[in-house]
């Protein structure tokens, strides 16, 4: 019930607050209020300019999809290639666990991770870091904890 009231109350209200806000503020002078919609947009462009700038210039980057599942890409020869990795969604201090596969999983994964389980485990611990993440190595892991399709 605490997440409820955390993530949809609390949203809610905040929108609403700022509805109030941005309308009072409409009545009072148009002209800075989309001046003020304007300059959090361009904050929001120049922020993922440099998001993805950063990404090129490293060649991985790593990220969610949906509740569960986390992927790790790297640039190869000139487009992004994707793995895709197992976690799950917890309740406490750490809100998902990373299931990493074992040596026999990571040798079905395409051409380009073969040989590199270290170098690719440790990027995606940088990008997914403790208290927040916690890690089941591959002796620990089961067999079905890695969605071999590939985009």
């Amino acid at each position: 019930m605490k997440a409820i009231i955390k993530y949809v109350a609390v949203s809610f209200f905040v929108l609403w607050i700022a509805a109030i806000v941005v309308m009072c503020a409409w009545n009072h002078s148009p002209l800075l209020v989309l001046s003020a919609i304007g300059g959090l947009l361009g904050i929001v462009l120049v922020c993922g300019y440099f998001s993805r700038h950063q990404d090129l210039k490293r060649g991985w980057r790593a990220g969610h999809r949906g509740r569960d599942e986390m992927y790790y890409e790297e640039m190869v020869k000139g487009h992004w290639e994707r793995i895709w990795i197992n976690g799950e969604m917890l309740c406490g201090k750490a809100h998902h666990v990373i299931y990493f596969p074992s040596r026999e999983q990571w040798a079905t994964l395409p051409e380009w991770t073969r040989g590199r389980q270290i170098e690719i485990v440790a990027r995606i611990k940088q990008a997914f870091t403790p208290p927040g993440y916690e890690y089941q190595e591959a002796e620990q892991s089961n067999s079905d904890t890695l969605d071999k399709s590939c985009t």
